[in-house]
């Protein structure tokens, strides 16, 4: 998040708007999903987290278009 300069703020508002664009059921140690979401100023946001019952932030990170079509829920290749 610090690399990206992204606040507490914007990932409430990424993880509120956003969508899951990709599903790991199987992640180890628990079952995880890819988030697309906005900040409030309408930067993309990609947020990892692990699914309830117990969610945690896995990573959060401003996906960049050397690895994500510009629908930002399609990799690359």
């Amino acid at each position: 998040m610090k690399n990206d300069r992204v606040l507490v703020a914007d990932l409430i508002s990424a993880c509120i708007s956003g969508e899951i664009i990709e599903d790991y059921p199987t992640a180890y140690p628990l079952p995880a999903c890819l988030i697309l979401g906005y900040t409030e100023d309408v930067r993309p946001l990609h947020v990892c987290l692990s699914k309830p019952p117990l969610v945690k932030i896995i990573t959060v990170y401003v996906p960049s278009s050397d690895r994500w079509e510009p629908d930002w829920k399609t990799r690359k290749g």
